[in-house]
This record gives C-alpha cells, sequence and structure tokens, in this order.
C-alpha cells in the first residue's frame, strides 16, 4: 500500500487557517468540488466542529493563550490522473506558543515539528495582509498607498503635520510613522534589553530552514517539487484594495513579503512554489452589510482562490478554495483552464 501523503498548514496565529479549514468542510459536505471525506464520521468531527461557526454567520474564535489545537484529517483529492488521498496536518498554537517556539528554537523541536518537515509532501504557508510592516506616512510612500495599506491594516493613515518640523524632531530624519505620536506611545515602547517580536516574514523562514535542514538541503538547493511543495496562501484576498488586487497574489508577496519571496526563489524552484489569494468566505463577516448578503447564500458558495496560471500573467479567479490542495498533490495538473477574470 501507498505510504499516506502528509500535508501541513503553517503560519502564524490569526491568519485564517481554522476559518479555512472550516470553509473546506462545508463544500466536502455539500460534495463540490474535487475535495472529499476519505475517514469516518468521528475523525471528521474536527472539521463539522469548526464549520458550524461559519453556518451561523461568525468566524471560528481564536486559539487561546496557552492552547493548541490539533487535527490530522484524512481526506481525498479527485486528481487529473487518479484519487489522491491524504491527511491534512493542522496545528494551531496561540501567538504566544509560536513566538515561544521561534525564541526558543536552539532548544529542538517537537515531534510534530520534525514529522512536518521529513514527512509531509507539501506545506500551506498562510500569510494574512495585516501583517505586514509599511511606512503610513504619506511624506515616504505616496497619500494613495498610504491610505490603502491603512485600509487593509484597519488603521487610520497617520497625518502629515501642517508645518516644517525642526531638525531635533525625529520625524525629521526618519518618518512621521516611527516617531511616537504620545508620551503613552513613547512609554510602551521597548527598551534595548526586551525581546522583540519578529515580523511574520522572519519567522516564517526560519521555519522553512528548519524544515530544509531536516531534509538535508543545502543553502540554494531546490527540493524535488514532486516530493516537496509550497503553497503561499494571502488570506483575506477580498479585503485588499481593488488596484492591489487587479496585479494579483505574486506581485502583493514580492512586494509586500519581500524577505520571504526572495528566500523561496533562492531555495527552490520556480514550479514548486505558487501563490494563492484566498478568501474563505467572499468577505468581512463583521461587516453588518455584508453579513446580510452572507446569510442569503449557502455559505458553501462562498468564497474564491486566485492565482496565476502562468508565471507574469493575468491573474484568474476559482471558486474551488482547495485548489492549493489540488496544486500541493499533484502540481499545475491539478490547475484548470481561465473561468473568470479576477474579482
Amino acid at each position: 500500500m501507498e505510504p499516506a501523503r502528509l500535508l501541513a498548514i503553517l503560519g502564524m496565529s490569526d491568519a485564517g487557517k481554522t476559518t479555512y479549514l472550516g470553509r473546506l468542510w462545508l463544500g466536502v459536505h455539500a460534495q463540490i468540488g474535487r475535495l472529499h471525506a476519505a475517514g469516518l464520521p468521528e475523525v471528521l468531527r474536527p472539521l463539522r466542529d469548526v464549520s458550524s461557526y461559519l453556518l451561523q454567520g461568525n468566524y471560528p474564535p481564536r486559539t487561546r493563550r496557552g492552547e493548541v489545537t490539533a487535527f490530522n484529517v484524512p481526506l481525498r483529492w479527485a486528481g487529473a490522473k487518479e484519487a489522491l488521498p491524504f491527511t491534512l496536518a493542522f496545528t494551531d498554537y496561540s501567538g504566544e506558543e509560536l513566538e515561544r517556539i521561534f525564541t526558543q528554537r536552539d532548544a529542538g523541536w517537537t515531534t510534530a515539528w520534525q514529522m512536518r518537515a521529513t514527512g509531509s509532501l507539501g506545506l500551506l504557508l498562510f500569510l494574512r495582509p495585516r501583517d505586514i510592516l509599511k511606512p503610513t506616512s504619506a511624506r515616504l510612500i505616496g497619500p494613495m498607498e498610504a491610505a490603502q495599506w491603512a485600509h487593509v491594516r484597519g488603521e487610520e493613515p497617520v497625518p502629515e503635520p501642517k508645518k516644517p518640523r525642526a531638525a531635533e524632531d525625529p520625524a525629521f530624519l526618519f518618518d512621521a510613522a516611527f516617531a511616537p505620536q504620545s508620551s503613552e506611545e513613547l512609554h510602551r515602547r521597548p527598551n534595548p534589553d526586551q525581546a522583540v517580536r519578529p515580523p511574520t516574514a522572519v519567522a516564517l523562514v526560519e521555519v522553512l530552514q528548519f524544515l530544509r535542514q531536516e531534509r538535508r538541503l543545502l543553502m540554494g538547493e531546490a527540493p524535488d517539487s514532486n516530493h516537496f511543495r509550497v503553497a503561499v496562501v494571502v488570506t483575506c484576498w477580498d479585503a485588499i484594495p481593488r488596484g492591489v488586487q487587479d496585479l494579483g497574489p505574486e506581485p502583493f508577496v514580492k512586494a509586500h513579503f519581500p524577505l520571504l519571496h526572495d528566500f523561496l526563489c533562492s531555495n527552490f524552484n520556480s514550479d514548486g512554489v505558487r501563490v494563492f489569494g484566498l478568501s474563505s468566505t467572499g468577505g468581512d463577516l463583521a461587516d453588518p452589510v455584508f453579513l446580510g448578503q452572507y446569510e442569503q447564500i449557502d455559505p458553501e458558495l462562498m468564497g474564491n482562490v486566485v492565482y496565476h496560471p502562468t508565471p507574469g500573467g493575468d491573474p484568474i479567479s476559482d471558486p474551488d478554495i482547495a485548489l492549493p490542495i489540488g496544486w500541493l498533490l499533484e502540481g499545475d495538473d491539478a490547475l484548470p483552464g481561465p473561468r473568470t477574470s479576477s474579482p
């Protein structure tokens, strides 16, 4: 019997992983798309429990501090040439737990992490737009882009001063976004001896380096794409400004997660990495207007993925949000022809 295929989901806390799992199950249960159940009902209960929140118009609850939630769900992908059974492994840590794993990485990794390193055929690597670290000052990036990315982060743009700054003002040499706006903000800033929380891209690159090391890969050595692929998934794609959406997810990651993008380009073959934009629900369930629309439509029909069928080509949209999983299993054979233009 062929060994079970293992796919793993990785990403920082609150990146949309659990919402994605719940939405996947809604499609499986409704027998929509090419993803199907491949186990007993009891084994699939975790996905059913998560999906119940989406049926009620709510997001699944976030992982609480110190809590670890693990899923190992047997599924089957209807591939272009044959049915492909696999196990989807997902361990969701609280943000504090992920920081502990990163800061104490020299102490060793758990068995679960080592299994991801040596046993997984592919990784779903989740990113969320709110993790982008971008100057908020329009003086450096232009007023339009400043307003767009403040909207993505759910913040108000930092207003520009109406009079010239004095030379001793830090914002004169750097940027208004990095100058404390109040005595309270100045008090909250870390001292040199305090721990610094790593940016998302830094933590994810560190995890990828660990996975590569466990596979005995040298720096710059690309793994065989048939044995190890990475699907980068940008969540909340519907919340990204329309002008940025039109360019597609690959330019988005290149522009806003350059460290991660460069690492992937340098250490994986071009056919071993693909970027997807994901909207699990089609909009923001916290928005009363959208929620009203959501409640009138079957949840399993909501959401989509956006990808580039060819490198540098125009992005297209597909309603089957399981497509990144299919691509991990069978590569470009999983990708259908263009159906619709990017939303």
